[in-house]
């Protein structure tokens, strides 16, 4: 697909590639979609670059996917490339409005996800979403008004640099993640837990700024949960946290103060 193209469609997926090799989708408007673009079980590389995708008329009970990824059948074995190798899986630059997932990618070793702008809406359940994926790299991304905003699930030495997130139930969840990097993020306005960890094993937590997070009934800037079939990771530690900012935790955007906020807390 070369620039530009212009995709107008209501209740339809914009783009559906089975099985395809070494793909570039770049520069396309996609609008009144319910799904913008879907890829499944691709080869060589893959690059989707600078489109905008909008649900548009189904914003109001929301599009499905703005771009899904998902590479259960032959996954891309990748592992002695660096995460946004040309080679590789690369999601940037794209603006993706009005979905309930804005990008999910699955199955894939060191995929890219750089500098994209996802805006959700009431019906918005992820903005960014990784299944069992392996070297990842999101990066610079600008997610808005998702209930979580990056989900992380099962995977290896995944790292979440430099993102923008506010207007969340969650900023960051991870769940069952190796030697997982959140390092430079700034997280604002997310309702229960700036970063919620759950059953991981390693983690490096640093340099992040969380403002005016947990102020649910019960919330926290950063909350880490374990139990005792938690190990640590090969370098030895469970969690290392360091140099981050967390502030008005349990302030609300309109002032409501919460009176059983945590800044950083866990249950191990």
């Amino acid at each position: 697909f070369t620039p530009i193209n212009e995709i107008k469609l209501i209740h339809a997926i914009g783009v559906q590639i089975q099985t395809g090799t070494d793909i570039d989708l770049l520069s396309n408007r996609m609008e009144n979609l319910l799904a913008g673009i879907i890829v499944n079980n691709f080869k060589g590389g893959l690059r989707i670059a600078e489109n905008a995708i909008n649900s548009g008329e189904n914003s109001e009970r929301g599009g499905i996917l703005g771009i899904d990824i998902n590479n259960d059948s032959i996954r891309s074995v990748q592992a002695a490339q660096p995460a946004g190798d040309p080679q590789s899986c690369r999601i940037e630059n794209n603006t993706i409005a009005g979905f309930r997932i804005g990008i999910t990618v699955s199955f894939i070793d060191s995929p890219a996800i750089l500098g994209n702008h996802v805006y959700g809406n009431s019906t918005a359940v992820y903005g960014i979403l990784l299944k069992q994926c392996i070297s990842s790299r999101i990066d610079n991304n600008d997610i808005y008004n998702a209930k979580i905003a990056v989900g992380l699930g099962q995977g290896e030495r995944n790292q979440i640099a430099n993102n923008s997130i506010q207007q969340a139930i969650i900023g960051i969840a991870a769940l069952q993640e190796l030697d997982v990097e959140i390092t430079g993020n700034k997280l604002q306005s997310c309702e229960k837990f700036g970063m919620g960890l759950l059953k991981i094993q390693g983690a490096t937590i640093s340099h992040n700024r969380i403002s005016n997070c947990g102020y649910a009934a019960v919330g926290a800037g950063l909350f880490i949960f374990s139990d005792d079939t938690i190990q640590t990771s090969d370098s030895g530690k469970l969690v290392h946290i360091e140099s981050c900012e967390v502030v008005d935790t349990g302030i609300s955007p309109d002032g409501t103060i919460s009176s059983k906020a945590t800044g950083i807390g866990g249950m191990m």
